[in-house]
């Protein structure tokens, strides 16, 4: 199940495209009431002092999910687990992740597709053999892949039929396009200044067809994501922390008036080239 039905309350463009939704990355329980007000509409859990996909310690995420029982929000739910090449298992920590809807963990260090590709199949048999099977997979992916040491996630796409090899021999429910380096450019930066805005659509949309859902992350700010609805990229989910934190910095909290200023503009469609139904929300974020 894509997300196309799970966040069927979405408008439609005129292609029958759902527009974006926003994902929140959070530390903490206080973060995660913040982004719940602030209507986020996938509530994402990382240690962003850990690396882009930092591992959130087991208390800091067992006091989000028990935020979320609280509140009694059925909010879609996800967690990074580090790098591939350095995860290894936990019982506990595995027994905890059951209760998520999304787990993503980064390919940092694998510069070949197919050693990628075999190492997340044993990943995934490992979780299996744990009895943890509620969650679904996402796969996370560089695009400044040499800072990651890592392959190109674009090129790997012309070059093996990347989505369809996620869904026949993976089973991953989406991806994830990220940056490595937090400090360098910023993804929207990256696909403009390399020239690769019709590569990425030509993405997005096999990824629609094969129903695996896309995120779209990496440093990315208000003017960013308005930059991208302009140049027809519309993913699942805008995904982002430090747009919503003090001084757009990402180890820093992260403040109410960010979150409801960028769902508005995620969910604006004046610069998208783009007719959807109404959505009742105002155009002049930030």
């Amino acid at each position: 199940m894509g997300i196309r039905t799970e966040f069927w309350f979405r408008p439609l463009t005129d292609q029958g495209v759902l527009m974006p939704g926003l994902l929140i990355s959070v530390r903490n329980a206080a973060e995660a009431g913040i982004a719940l007000a602030g209507g986020c509409d996938v509530l994402d859990v990382k240690d962003p002092s850990a690396g882009s996909l930092g591992q959130p310690a087991l208390n800091a995420l067992a006091e989000i999910l028990e935020t979320l029982d609280q509140l009694q929000s059925s909010i879609p739910t996800s967690c990074a687990l580090g790098e591939l090449v350095d995860w290894s298992p936990d019982p506990v920590a595995m027994f905890t992740l059951n209760r998520l809807s999304y787990l993503k963990i980064g390919p940092a260090g694998l510069q070949q597709f197919d050693d990628w590709a075999d190492r997340f199949a044993t990943l995934q048999q490992q979780f299996r053999q744990a009895g943890v099977d509620q969650p679904r997979w996402i796969a996370a992916f560089y695009l400044d892949f040499e800072a990651a040491a890592s392959f190109d996630p674009l090129a790997v796409l012309t070059e093996t039929k990347l989505c369809e090899q996620l869904c026949e021999r993976l089973g991953c429910a989406g991806i994830l396009l990220d940056t490595f380096d937090k400090q360098g450019p910023s993804a929207a930066e990256l696909i403009l200044d390399r020239r690769r805005t019709q590569t990425l659509r030509e993405l997005l949309a096999t990824a629609r067809e094969l129903e695996l859902m896309t995120a779209f992350a990496g440093r990315l700010s208000f003017e960013d994501v308005r930059t991208l609805q302009a140049a027809r990229i519309q993913p699942d989910l805008f995904a982002v922390r430090s747009a919503v934190c003090l001084e757009n910095q990402r180890q820093a909290g992260i403040e109410a008036a960010r979150v409801r200023q960028l769902t508005e503009l995620v969910g604006c469609t004046e610069n998208t080239g783009f007719a959807t139904t109404p959505v009742g929300q105002a155009c002049d974020a930030d």
